[in-house]
């Protein structure tokens, strides 16, 4: 941890940013208990992991990704109002931190910038996979960027 102390702390003074420049002042911020309880697809269907249990275990970033991303979200926008999601994956731009500069987490691999877009590649697929966000076209090359969140519940046809 030790190691990567100034990537938590970017990713902290990065957050605090969000929450103080996001204009809605919250002491609190939601998670439907969707994201916790176990699905049931359907009256004959057995019941499936809840998303989050799906994705806990796994390494990666894919929780951990998914609530910063209903946290910045939640800090720009009203509950009940849809937020388009316009920050970059990797690179910062003059008034936005990108989704990296916000995870605090580090990669093990040799190129840092490499490794930090698998992740990030990686945790959206995950998502995806549990129909958590959706991505954009897949024959586009930047289908993951700008993706786009979906209610908690990890259900087919929400958003």
């Amino acid at each position: 941890m030790h190691a990567h102390r100034r990537s938590y702390e970017r990713a902290r003074q990065e957050l605090r940013k969000i929450h103080e420049g996001g204009g809605q002042n919250r002491a609190s911020y939601e998670i439907r208990r969707d994201l916790i309880r176990a699905r049931t697809p359907g009256p004959e269907a057995a019941v499936v992991a809840s998303p989050a249990a799906a994705l806990a275990p796994l390494k990666g970033w894919a929780l951990q990704l998914y609530l910063i991303a209903l946290f910045e979200a939640q800090a720009r926008r009203p509950p009940g109002v849809g937020v388009d999601n316009t920050r970059p994956l990797l690179h910062r731009t003059e008034q936005l931190a990108a989704w990296v500069d916000l995870l605090p987490a580090a990669t093990s691999t040799g190129q840092r910038s490499a490794g930090m877009r698998r992740q990030l590649v990686r945790a959206l697929a995950l998502l995806e996979r549990e129909k958590l966000v959706v991505l954009g076209n897949p024959n586009f090359r930047g289908r993951y960027n700008f993706f786009r969140l979906l209610k908690e519940a990890g259900m087919p046809g929400q958003g």
